[in-house]
């Protein structure tokens, strides 16, 4: 009998967690990773930190408008850490690469379920995944810029 109860609560327990898991739609479900400037020279420091950033945004999503806004800001970002030559490269870089027959992994809400990479993140979703971000090593500067862009979009 007490062995019928033990399993009747823990079959529960798993019931709520799975429940629970269930609705957290807005939390990526793949662990961020950077390649930094996919198939482009990282080059300095600062141009580094713009492709990390950039990465975020295709890992966290949300409405494709961001995705051109992104790779805007990505240009934006290079260009005020060196060469506009190589900024206009890197954005023209991977607005074709939106239309190459072979894709990267590191597509459009790479790091979401299929169909949840349109949703806008939700404020208290997007603080929680910062503060992981900077557990992981990511710069100050560049938390502070996905903030903006994800509060202003």
């Amino acid at each position: 009998m007490k062995l019928e109860c033990k399993s009747k609560f823990v079959f529960s327990i798993i019931l709520a967690l799975i429940s629970l898991r269930a609705f957290s739609f807005d939390i990526p479900i793949k662990e961020f990773e950077t390649d930094f400037c996919t198939m482009f020279p990282d080059g300095n420091e600062n141009r580094k930190e713009c492709c990390i950033e950039h990465d975020i945004y295709y890992w966290l999503a949300g409405h494709k408008s961001l995705m051109d806004k992104s790779d805007l800001r990505l240009r934006s970002c290079v260009r005020t850490s060196g060469s506009w030559v190589i900024a206009d490269i890197m954005y023209y870089g991977v607005r074709a690469g939106h239309y190459s027959p072979i894709q990267n992994k590191y597509k459009w809400g790479w790091a979401q379920k299929p169909g949840m990479n349109e949703k806008k993140i939700d404020p208290n979703t997007l603080e929680n995944i910062l503060s992981h971000l900077k557990d992981k090593g990511i710069s100050q500067e560049t938390l502070k810029n996905v903030k903006k862009f994800y509060s202003s979009n």
